[in-house]
């Protein structure tokens, strides 16, 4: 409106059409513009007016004179974010001084917004609304004084005075636009939904390789706590099947070699305890498991004692052999191979120890 009454005066001329970010619209030099969004290049800030004084239809580029009667060129290719700035929304106008100020009151309005308009002029101010924005009199007092200070600001997150603000704050702090931050969450997000997509095959690799055998046997320790007492009992009782026992498998001697390297390594750690001694401890553990000779045979054995004793199994047991740690495990096996674990414990300890120390690389390797 404050357009149409300034051509019919015959202050506006030449007018052309421009794309900007709230659209197609048309212009004229000594229009009154706002840009919307700072601009680093033109030194422009947000909320900033200026006039309209040349456009060049060749290149697309705006003359516009601003508030402190500076002319600068604006490449509309590269910078659009302006529209008529005949009126503005009460948060633009925050820290501005006019001579006269005509305020447009709507059921929006609070408290704070209406001190905020009334304080903007010098010498006069006008209060206008629409007749069907109020119910009455009182209605029209009563919102225009409501404190709404304590309302959640995401209430209000769609209305234009809250966009301003925001985007304000955020050029006032040199925090970029609410889009550059858009981007740069998305980008985060997509970021490290690709990072855990990593681990997760990273983890599923490293499980297959160091327990080839996934195969899971219920031990009867598990299913003593499935199996339910009838309700009517039967007074004759069935024999009951002999437990059929676990065999040891045999430690080649080929995974015997290796354990006696891990364990030579492991006491050289213990007895430097330096960076580089743990250091080699992971090296040796990961040629054990992965990259040795023998490494398929040091998983394969691993793998025949994981559902009845695995690597966490006979760390949590000890150094040294435990029978009564190790009881519901042994239970599984005859007394001769019992005999054979016992034997072979520190062998065992080793390499469960090694298998851990395996994981943990692999996990910081999926996190670096």
């Amino acid at each position: 409106m404050c357009a149409f009454a300034f051509e019919d005066a015959g202050g506006l001329q030449d007018e052309f059409s421009l794309t900007t970010s709230k659209g197609t619209k048309s212009f004229a030099i000594g229009d009154k513009i706002i840009f919307l969004e700072g601009d680093y290049e033109t030194g422009l800030k947000n909320g900033s007016v200026g006039f309209i004084t040349e456009y060049d239809q060749k290149t697309r580029s705006l003359s516009v004179e601003v508030d402190n009667g500076k002319t600068v060129s604006i490449d509309t290719a590269r910078y659009n974010s302006f529209t008529h700035g005949y009126a503005q929304t009460i948060h633009k106008s925050q820290g501005k001084t006019v001579d006269d100020a005509f305020i447009y009151a709507t059921s929006m309005m609070d408290a704070q917004l209406s001190y905020v308009a009334l304080t903007r002029h010098r010498d006069n101010v006008r209060l206008i609304t629409s007749p069907d924005a109020f119910k009455d009199r009182d209605d029209f007092l009563n919102r225009l004084s409501n404190d709404r200070q304590k309302d959640v600001s995401f209430l209000h997150r769609h209305t234009q005075d809250y966009a301003d603000a925001l985007r304000g704050f955020m050029e006032r702090r040199d925090l970029g636009t609410p889009s550059d931050w858009k981007a740069a969450v998305e980008r985060t997000v997509n970021h490290w939904k690709g990072r855990l997509e990593q681990v997760t095959e990273r983890l599923r690799s490293v499980r297959q390789r160091l327990f080839p055998s996934q195969e899971i046997q219920s031990t009867p320790e598990r299913r003593a706590h499935t199996v339910r007492s009838p309700v009517n009992p039967s007074p004759v009782t069935s024999p009951v099947p002999a437990q059929t026992l676990r065999v040891y498998p045999v430690m080649p001697d080929n995974v015997r070699q290796v354990v006696a390297r891990l364990q030579h390594t492991f006491e050289h750690a213990e007895r430097m305890d330096t960076d580089r001694s743990r250091k080699e401890v992971m090296n040796t553990s990961q040629n054990a498991f992965v990259d040795g000779s023998h490494s398929r045979e040091v998983r394969t054995f691993m793998a025949g004692l994981k559902d009845v004793m695995g690597p966490t199994t006979i760390l949590a047991a000890g150094q040294k052999f435990n029978a009564e740690k190790l009881a519901p495990a042994l239970s599984q096996f005859s007394a001769a191979d019992q005999q054979k674990i016992e034997g072979d414990w520190p062998a065992l300890h080793s390499l469960a120890r090694a298998s851990f120390a395996v994981n943990q690389l692999e996990v910081a390797k999926a996190y670096a």
